[in-house]
């Protein structure tokens, strides 16, 4: 019951990623699943669930039991520090900690504190050397606060592909 709860409020947040991500606005009424994916597949011997949607992306959903009743949720793109100008990559390194220090939409970096320690969420984000990373855990009953920082750091678009960084 809640592996299926969690996977529609990943594809809800699936639908705004692939909105934000090909440049679209979010109109009043959202996007069906089908216009988002383009293929899924469940392979039971691992207990994973593997979207594949129009934009690329590949999402893989398996329930874990790392602490009980935690969720889990990790985000991975391509383009890393690297991948910028020698001068720049400091920057590079730097900017996923400015960006959340400078806070989230209209969440300050106060506020933002605030809602993380409030729905006992952990989250995590990062430049490495090669790829971009977002780690969050936290309580199921916090999915609606994680799913909105989530959209908040596509929309905000703060840790844009770095590997156009620099080459203006």
């Amino acid at each position: 019951m809640f592996v299926t709860t969690l996977k529609k409020a990943l594809l809800a947040l699936l639908c705004v990623i692939q909105t934000v991500a090909v440049g679209e606005t979010l109109g009043p009424e959202t996007e069906s699943e089908s216009s988002v994916m383009t293929q899924t597949r469940y392979v039971k011997e691992i207990d994973v669930t593997e979207i594949h949607l129009k934009n690329g992306m590949t999402v893989l959903i398996k329930p874990t039991d790392f602490e009980p009743d935690e969720v889990f949720v990790q985000l991975i793109a391509p383009g890393g520090y690297s991948t910028l100008d020698k001068g720049m990559r400091p920057s590079g390194i730097l900017a996923a900690k400015i960006a959340v220090e400078s806070g989230l939409g209209t969440y300050s970096a106060n506020e933002l504190t605030y809602i993380l320690y409030r729905d006992t969420i952990d989250l995590n984000i990062s430049i490495e050397k090669t790829h971009r990373l977002v780690d969050v855990n936290s309580q199921p009953e916090s999915l609606e606060s994680v799913l909105r920082i989530l959209s908040l750091i596509f929309k905000e678009n703060k840790l844009a592909n770095t590997s156009n960084a620099g080459t203006t």
